[in-house]
């Protein structure tokens, strides 16, 4: 009998006080059930873990309809016939028997599936079915963080003999900040 008068007393306490629900007469079996908070999904940026475990889709980076998107291919590898890594190439690597190749080693892979990238794309209707649109991506090096610069790696091993030479390859990615896709329209 005595834990039940404490619930009454409690509830009569939360519901507006002894002299609100005399009152109103309100007990406590009469007051509203509350239906339970839906189970709210967290956000895909309250930690690193489910930022990456959520797929492009479902977590874009994307502000006003400008997302910011990429790719960064990295490895490690072996070669019996390769060639020392070189920053610069957009590949890392010569990952086919080439002139140069004339050493077995370790070496960073980096770029073995694709080119690693950032960008940034973006559509702005302007009105009815007319969009302005626009992607500007640049290709890099995950390793060192330059500009993918085929151009560049070839300069750099000019003069070396061929058993001193890194990774070099022509290419049409040239150090541009844009060097992969650039349009707007």
């Amino acid at each position: 009998m005595r834990k039940v008068r404490k619930v009454q007393f409690a509830t009569r306490l939360l519901t507006g006080g002894l002299l609100g629900s005399a009152v109103c007469g309100a007990q406590g079996a009469d007051l509203p059930v509350k239906a339970p908070a839906p189970a709210s999904v967290p956000s895909c940026f309250a930690s690193a873990t489910i930022y990456f475990q959520a797929g492009p889709q479902e977590c874009p980076l994307t502000w006003n309809g400008v997302t910011l998107y990429g790719a960064i291919d990295m490895g490690a590898g072996y070669q019996t016939h390769g060639v020392p890594f070189n920053g610069t190439f957009p590949n890392g690597v010569e990952h086919l028997i080439s002139k140069n190749s004339n050493a077995a080693l370790y070496s960073w892979m980096p770029n073995g599936l694709g080119q690693s990238h950032i960008g940034i794309r973006g559509e702005e209707t302007i009105s009815g079915n007319w969009s302005f649109i626009f992607n500007l991506q640049t290709g890099f090096d995950p390793y060192t963080l330059q500009l993918a610069n085929g151009p560049k790696s070839l300069v750099q091993n000019n003069t070396n003999p061929l058993d001193l030479q890194s990774a070099n390859d022509d290419s049409s990615r040239a150090g541009q900040l844009f060097n992969s896709v650039a349009y707007g329209g």
